[in-house]
């Protein structure tokens, strides 16, 4: 099975005319979540700041109504339109100021279990199964671009378990939670996947690596280098 399958989602882009009240909507596909970070202490937080509604009222970024045939005032509301069965969350901990990448250190609570139900409008619910658990943490050690990336699968029960230079390391939950998450991998309730999760792991970096990063994420079974991170504002800046 395709990386993309099981990471695909929908994102629903609504704004809606403060005047007249007319509504447009715009759906993209997305294969993860890229979340701010600044000024949230929680994952619960950050979700609610990404799905939030904005009022655009800046007089010189005003949007053109197909109601009113006329630039306006609106409201603009980005949720989760279709609940994929990997969820994989970016906190955007890596920034470029300038010349220079810098890389946000705070710690962000995530939760071993999560609902997705407040981020999905009411009407598409319908029919989904919204309940995740999480699977596997990945954080960032060092400097940017010259780093290294751990990444931490749950096994069974409060076992987790990271595999680094050919050694299998074993940690509870309290540890694997107490990390400063970069990416955050939840898996469907449900969900019955064909393959290994430690294969799609390993599926789901490869697929996103660049050859110019010299960077390297311990994952079970192998080591991967080159990921998507890289070691300038253009290729190791959160998108």
């Amino acid at each position: 099975m395709r990386v993309s399958s099981l990471t695909s989602s929908v994102a629903d882009s609504r704004i809606i005319c403060c005047e007249c009240g007319h509504k447009s909507e715009t759906f993209e596909p997305v294969l993860n979540l890229s979340l701010e970070i600044d000024g949230h202490d929680n994952l619960i937080a950050a979700l609610q700041s990404f799905t939030r509604v904005e009022k655009i009222d800046d007089q010189e970024n005003l949007i053109s109504c197909d109601g009113c045939k006329t630039k306006v005032v609106v409201e603009k509301q980005l949720t989760i339109d279709k609940a994929p069965e990997v969820l994989v969350i970016q906190l955007k901990r890596f920034t470029c100021n300038g010349l220079e990448i810098v890389k946000k250190g705070q710690y962000v609570q995530y939760p071993e279990t999560l609902n997705l139900a407040p981020f999905i409008d009411e009407f598409r619910q319908q029919d989904q199964e919204l309940n995740y658990r999480l699977y596997a943490v990945v954080n960032h050690q060092g400097r940017p671009g010259n780093g290294h990336y751990m990444c931490f699968i749950h096994s069974h029960g409060q076992r987790w378990f990271l595999k680094n230079d050919h050694k299998e390391h074993r940690f509870n939950t309290d540890f694997v939670m107490d990390q400063t998450a970069y990416l955050l991998f939840y898996v469907k309730t449900t969900s019955s996947m064909s393959m290994s999760f430690h294969s799609f792991i390993t599926m789901f970096i490869e697929r996103n690596r660049q050859t110019n990063n010299s960077e390297e994420m311990s994952v079970p079974e192998q080591q991967q280098s080159n990921n998507n991170e890289g070691s300038s504002c253009s290729t190791m800046q959160d998108q």
